[in-house]
């Protein structure tokens, strides 16, 4: 049920803040483009705009566990290279 939950919450969030710059997916290309699969009806700039979106997020929580990792003034230019 975590992982369904967390998929769910994390497509949500995916399409949620695309709308907001104006590219629009449904619910299920949300849930596809969090599960790595194809989409359903999303355009190509909106698909590239919720997939660019998912693997941000997934490298923002991936630095969470990193103990290494110290967020610092320079560490947002690190993360767009």
């Amino acid at each position: 049920m975590e992982g369904l939950l967390r998929r769910n919450t994390l497509a949500r969030a995916v399409r949620g803040s695309n709308s907001i710059e104006g590219y629009n997916v449904t619910a299920e290309d949300a849930i596809a483009a969090v599960d790595g699969e194809e989409p359903l009806a999303a355009d190509r700039e909106a698909w590239l705009a919720v997939t660019g979106y998912r693997y941000a997020m997934t490298f923002v929580l991936q630095l969470t566990k990193d103990k290494n990792f110290i967020y610092s003034e320079g560490s947002c230019a690190a993360c767009i290279l």
